[in-house]
Parts: C-alpha cells; sequence; structure tokens
C-alpha cells in the first residue's frame, strides 16, 4: 500500500494515527498545514501567526520538519471554531 492510501487523523486518546483511505475525506498530505496555510486561513501576518505561540489554546504541532511545523487541518479548524468562529465559515 503506497502512502497515498493513507490519512493522518486522532485516536480516541487524542494521539495521531493513520488510518486506510477509503476514498473519502482527504489523503495523507492534504489534511496536514504549515505555518503558511494557517497564516493564508486566519489572514495573518507572520509576526500574527508568530504570536499565537504565546496562546495555550493553540493546538500543538503534529511534528516539526525540516521545513518547519506541521499540524493536522482537523486540529486547526477545531481551534477556529472555538477561538476564532467568525473565521470558522470562511471556506477554505
Amino acid at each position: 500500500m503506497t502512502p497515498s492510501n493513507w490519512k493522518l487523523t486522532r485516536d480516541a486518546d487524542g494521539e495521531p494515527q493513520a488510518e486506510e483511505w477509503g476514498g473519502e475525506g482527504p489523503r495523507f498530505g492534504t489534511n496536514l498545514m504549515g505555518a503558511a496555510e494557517i497564516q493564508a486561513r486566519l489572514e495573518l501576518t507572520k509576526g500574527e501567526f508568530n504570536g499565537l505561540g504565546a496562546d495555550e489554546s493553540f493546538p500543538e504541532p503534529l511534528s516539526t520538519l525540516h521545513s518547519g511545523r506541521v499540524w493536522l487541518t482537523e486540529d486547526i479548524e477545531a481551534w477556529i471554531a472555538t477561538h476564532r468562529p467568525d473565521q470558522a465559515s470562511i471556506p477554505h
């Protein structure tokens, strides 16, 4: 099975897990967001985004790569729905 047949989610305990992709929803890679994607989604400057690091409610990154931190899109969207509901309905 190739990586494109898997997607990342969280289990009942909130731990990241890979699930086989059944053809619906995002596939592996399409459900991750880096800083640039989050900045664009929230219409933030780089400085404003960096300020989110001081907000204890902001999700922890899934991982840190050489290119930077990455988050699960579902974690970011859940945070937006709770902490920035006026931006939750903005198409992305």
